[in-house]
């Protein structure tokens, strides 16, 4: 199957396909194969610069206006893929490469829940929680709205309690709690 993947992976896309490139990271990193997905992934970044005549990522905000649409949601696409590997990287450096780029992914397309998520999770791994809580509350608006994201919902009501939690403020942490088990009554993380 991993190698099927993999071959429908090239077969859709050709040789000088940024998208190509990130769909075989993706699927390295599905298949917990972190070294192989990194390689992949900044080698699609890298691709995708340079076919778009950037220097490098930290150059990428002042060139944003003159981007597409799908420019955004494709640039978007990848920096949330590279974010996804590097965050599970042991060394500081990795962690804080994949916040830069969930950090453009948001600003390319502020309203994407799950890197919103993904930011939260990477802040969280920072100990950065008080920051991890603004972008979750960001994705829970966000989520409300959106009726069929509520199991979306869910996953972040736990990592919102999980944050209050960290930050000693209990009280709102059982609110949250609460809410998911309004919710959804059998929510076992919610009961612990």
């Amino acid at each position: 199957l991993f190698s099927g993947n993999i071959t429908k992976a090239n077969w859709y896309y050709d040789d000088d396909s940024p998208l190509g490139l990130t769909e075989i990271a993706r699927i390295f990193r599905d298949n917990l194969k972190p070294g192989e997905a990194k390689k992949w992934i900044d080698e699609a970044l890298g691709l995708w610069l340079e076919q778009k005549r950037i220097e490098g990522l930290d150059k990428i905000e002042n060139e944003i206006e003159r981007f597409s649409k799908e420019e955004k949601e494709d640039l978007n696409y990848l920096c949330y893929i590279k974010a996804s590997i590097y965050i599970w990287r042991k060394e500081k450096k990795d962690k804080d490469e994949a916040l830069r780029c969930i950090s453009l992914a948001i600003t390319l397309l502020p309203k994407y829940i799950s890197a919103l998520n993904l930011k939260t999770d990477i802040l969280y791994s920072l100990g950065r929680f008080d920051e991890g809580l603004e972008y979750i509350k960001k994705a829970e608006r966000l989520a409300r709205d959106e009726p069929e994201l509520w199991g979306e919902l869910m996953r972040i009501l736990e990592m919102k309690a999980e944050l209050q939690r960290k930050l000693r403020d209990l009280n709102e942490a059982i609110k949250t709690c609460e809410e998911v088990l309004e919710i959804e009554p059998d929510n076992k993380d919610s009961l612990n």
